[in-house]
């Protein structure tokens, strides 16, 4: 459970949890945790951005630890309306929206080469023309089979960089680049800056990703799963288009290829009204109250 301990109102001290974890260690943890916060030593203050966490091998231990803190916090920040309804009812007079904002300095921070894939990706390109799907992420719980498959239909190239992510099936046509080898930094944000880039995002649990944020950083816009809180934002802000099979999926492909200028658009709108900074104040308004 990663987690910080900030300052609240008169100096109350707050215990700040980031993200669940599982195991035995994580229970104990839990356990020590509420009994000192209602022993008073400190408020709780859950920043949830997953309902599914990425690490949890058993849903069913997912769902009882997230009660459970949902229970015993004093404010759940959660970055999509969304996940209100997978929290408990008796939680809901806790929780406040936040969001994630701008991830071009973060992506511009990835200074790091990886030149394995630097090869692999210069010799695909000499093969394959763009536009380009891009997909970017090392979650377990992430549909790409459903954008392999798409691909194939629409006909158009694309690249996923999954870190340590089991290769789907049916990717060894020439226009999948798949690379799950290690983690890319540099080349991500080269890839990020061509010119019709469409991204991916394939997380098929109850979570908002950051990866949609980072295409919207460099105006790419996105086709995702047809999976709450993904299809919400998606659709809210017409980032692209949402699909649940690879018809929908080729049918998005070209009608974002068709408007992608509106599209590309849209993704930078979105950020004047999801960013740090209004993310900021929301969490500095709770931190007053603790």
């Amino acid at each position: 459970m990663k987690s910080a301990l900030l300052s609240g109102k008169k100096g109350k001290t707050v215990y700040h949890v980031r993200y669940l974890k599982s195991g035995i260690s994580a229970f104990i943890r839990y356990s020590i945790i509420i009994v000192l916060s209602k022993l008073g030593a400190f408020h709780i203050m859950w920043t949830c951005h997953n309902i599914e966490e990425h690490n949890f091998s058993s849903t069913g231990q997912n769902d009882r630890l997230r009660k459970w803190l949902a229970v015993h916090a004093a404010c759940i920040i959660i970055f999509h309306e969304d996940l209100k309804e997978f929290l408990p009812v008796s939680a809901a007079d806790k929780v406040v929206v936040a969001s994630f904002g701008d991830m071009q300095s973060f992506v511009e921070g990835q200074v790091k080469t990886n030149s394995d894939f630097k090869s692999i990706l210069r010799g695909w390109k000499n093969k394959n023309d763009g536009p380009y799907l891009l997909s970017v992420s090392a979650a377990k719980k992430n549909n790409l089979q459903l954008a392999v498959d798409g691909v194939q239909l629409a006909e158009i190239a694309a690249i996923f960089i999954a870190p340590n992510v089991d290769t789907p099936s049916r990717v060894e046509a020439s226009n999948i680049l798949f690379y799950n080898k290690n983690f890319v930094g540099k080349e991500i944000k080269d890839l990020l800056l061509e010119k019709k880039i469409i991204g991916y995002v394939g997380h098929n649990n109850v979570s908002v990703p950051t990866s949609l944020y980072m295409f919207a950083s460099y105006g790419v816009p996105v086709i995702g799963m047809d999976h709450a809180p993904v299809n919400s934002l998606i659709n809210d802000f017409s980032l692209g288009r949402v699909a649940s099979t690879p018809e929908e999926f080729k049918e998005g492909i070209e009608e974002i290829i068709k408007n992608y200028k509106i599209y590309s658009k849209n993704a930078k709108k979105m950020l004047l009204k999801q960013n740090w900074k209004l993310s900021a104040d929301v969490h500095s308004k709770v931190l007053s109250k603790l």
